[in-house]
């Protein structure tokens, strides 16, 4: 059986379509990393933040260097499309707040400036 070449053409064309709409409606995350154990016999509570300050892989990179060692966090996960970070965190061990604070605390730059790098805007609980 001969398949005629115009038939290509359009099928190519809707897997191309049908890729760029697969890519808007579902990200991978852009880094994910697990800081301690979650097996550690306590619950644990998921929250997603929508940050300002996450823009690609390098930015989501300091992020986890940033707050990676507080204390309670347990997992982190990172979307730059959405410029959001799923984290989860023990909850006897500390709270959204804190969480947050560690986020927007100032870092020093090389140059020995103060920045605020990241800021939350918005925070849904999971």
């Amino acid at each position: 059986m001969k398949v005629p070449l115009g038939f290509f053409s359009p099928l190519i064309g809707v897997l191309f379509l049908s890729t760029i709409f697969i890519s808007q409606n579902w990200e991978l995350p852009t880094l994910s990393h697990t800081f301690s154990d979650t097996d550690s016999g306590s619950e644990s509570r998921k929250v997603e933040m929508v940050v300002q300050g996450l823009h690609c892989r390098g930015t989501a990179n300091f992020f986890v260097r940033k707050i990676g060692e507080t204390p309670g966090l347990l997992s982190l996960t990172t979307f730059v499309q959405k410029h959001s970070a799923q984290i989860e965190y023990d909850p006897s061990v500390i709270g959204i707040d804190e969480i947050r604070r560690e986020i927007e605390e100032p870092v020093r730059l090389r140059d020995g400036r103060m920045a605020r790098p990241f800021k939350v805007v918005e925070v849904k609980e999971q």
